[in-house]
């Protein structure tokens, strides 16, 4: 079976992509490093995790109330995973790498 290979050369997608991306920024007058939004949204799932998780170790709960809390327990997680460490790869927690 072929290899499936894709070529790099000229790399005219990424450069204008980032170009565009660029300017997006420069015509709005946003900063690349997040705002006010991106911290409330750390600061409020971060916390939330680590206390959803100190309630499963100290409470004693009904199967259907583990179950509904277990539910939310992993949509804090992905919603963790999804938008706080995303927004954290892409650098917007700091202007520093």
């Amino acid at each position: 079976m072929a290899k499936v290979s894709f070529s790099n050369n000229g790399q005219v997608f990424y450069t204008t992509l980032k170009k565009a991306v660029d300017q997006y920024f420069t015509e709005n007058n946003i900063k690349k490093t997040g705002d006010w939004r991106l911290y409330i949204k750390a600061l409020i799932f971060i916390p939330l995790a680590f206390v959803m998780y100190f309630f499963f170790l100290y409470g004693t709960y009904s199967a259907f109330a583990g179950i509904v809390l277990s539910a939310v327990f992993g949509l804090v997680l992905s919603c963790i995973a999804f938008n706080v460490m995303h927004d954290a790869n892409h650098g917007s927690f700091s202007s520093k790498k």
